[in-house]
Parts: C-alpha cells; structure tokens; sequence
C-alpha cells in the first residue's frame, strides 16, 4: 500500500508541476503579444483578436494555477480516508 501510495502521490507532484509549466507559458505567451502593429484597415480587428487571446491566456493560466494549488494541496495533506481521497480527485475531475 506505502508503495501504491508513493507512486500515487509521485504522479501528482508531476502533474501539478506540469501545470504550473503550463500556466507561466500561457502567461509568457500573452504578455509577448504586440500591443500595435500596421495592419492597415483590418488593425484594429487584429489588435481585438490578438487582446482577446490575451485574456483567454490569463483566464487559462489562472485556471491551470488553481489544478497546480489543488493537486499541491492533495499531496500535502496526504489524505488517509477513501472519502476525502474520493473526494479530492472529484474536485480535481471538476476543474479538468
């Protein structure tokens, strides 16, 4: 069992640091996105699509934060009951 669980708590140390990989690209991306350019008359569709992406990017990172901070958070407590286990990867299950 002691093993099962290493394994177990193993996957999801790499798994939340995934995410967090995830979430500082998302971030990275958006903040490296031109802020003008000359688009000639479609510049201002472009720039709404490239502001847009941005945003999607922010509310991704922030979510892939939040799977990272839960995942974290499930290794830490090193919960011992079924239930609260059940529990936790249901939450887990929720914000995949």
């Amino acid at each position: 069992m002691s093993t099962d669980l290493r394994i177990t708590f193993d996957l999801l140390s790499n798994m939340a640091t995934k995410y967090g990989h995830i979430a500082e690209d998302a971030q990275t991306c958006g903040k490296a996105a031109p802020t003008e350019l000359d688009g000639g008359i479609a510049q201002t569709v472009i720039l709404d699509l490239i502001g847009s992406q941005g945003t999607d990017l922010g509310l991704f990172a922030a979510r892939a934060r939040r799977i990272e901070d839960n995942l974290r958070a499930l290794i830490i407590a090193q919960l011992e009951t079924e239930e609260n286990v059940a529990g936790a990867f249901e939450t887990l299950k929720q914000e995949l």
